[in-house]
């Protein structure tokens, strides 16, 4: 869902997904080593306030365009 906010041709699409994922999986792996907290858990924290604040940064950019362009 985060790289469909990005691209909408399928094929990069799945190159997006499989490079956030990657780094999703790395994000959380590394927190969960110094943290000394479960590994699963801290990847899906990461994969969802990525997406929160990826998602709000596009609803504002989205909101501010719109309020820019002329009616």
């Amino acid at each position: 869902s985060i790289a469909k906010q990005f691209t909408f041709q399928l094929r990069n699409v799945i190159w997006l997904s499989i490079i956030i994922g990657i780094v999703f999986c790395l994000a959380g792996l590394w927190l969960s080593y110094n943290l000394h907290i479960p590994s699963g858990a801290v990847i899906i924290i990461v994969s969802v306030c990525s997406y929160i604040i990826v998602s709000g940064f596009n609803h504002g950019l989205k909101k501010a365009l719109s309020k820019n362009s002329p009616q």
